[in-house]
């Protein structure tokens, strides 16, 4: 039989680790990745890439600290690319950010997987139907892997959102 003073410590430890996981844990990540972004100023992308890393493990549904580990992987050798592809599919299945998959789909360009850029293109103009530039990147991912149904349903989504856009125009006669 615990005691009263065994019941307070037990009711305090609990209380005081909920705040951490709530309250000091998250303060925490955005704390880290403002230090990230201070780093891509300076053009420190590899270090700026692990304090991102680190924000994501603190608060995985930070949004900026996913967001920018695929812009950095743009930038970054193959495998610190694949790794930050790799983190991003647990957030991006449970929030479709269309930059974020914009990035993610130009990250597997810098791997030359266009398949699987065109695919998150496609992800990003669904969630965000009314950019017509995601719908254009889009567009110009499909065409490149010679899907030319879906090159011409963007284009013409373009076409809808920003009348007589030149690009979207002529390709969409190329693709006639």
């Amino acid at each position: 039989m615990l005691g009263r003073y065994a019941w307070g410590r037990l009711l305090l430890a609990v209380v005081l680790s909920a705040f951490v996981a709530i309250v000091l844990r998250p303060l925490m990540a955005y704390a880290v990745d403002g230090r990230a972004h201070e780093l891509i100023i300076s053009m420190n992308y590899p270090h700026a890439m692990q304090l991102f890393e680190r924000a994501q493990r603190m608060d995985p549904n930070l949004s900026d600290a996913v967001t920018m580990q695929l812009w950095l992987a743009r930038l970054a050798p193959a495998a610190d690319a694949r790794a930050a592809i790799a983190r991003s599919h647990a957030y991006l299945d449970r929030h479709p950010d269309s930059l974020a998959l914009e990035y993610r789909a130009f990250a597997w360009q810098h791997l030359g997987d266009n398949a699987a850029a065109a695919m998150d293109f496609a992800q990003a103009a669904a969630a965000a139907p009314t950019d017509w530039k995601m719908n254009e990147m889009a567009a110009q991912s499909a065409r490149k892997i010679g899907s030319h149904a879906n090159a011409r349903r963007y284009f013409l989504r373009v076409v809808q959102l920003k009348p007589g856009w030149p690009p979207a125009v002529r390709a969409l006669r190329e693709l006639e």
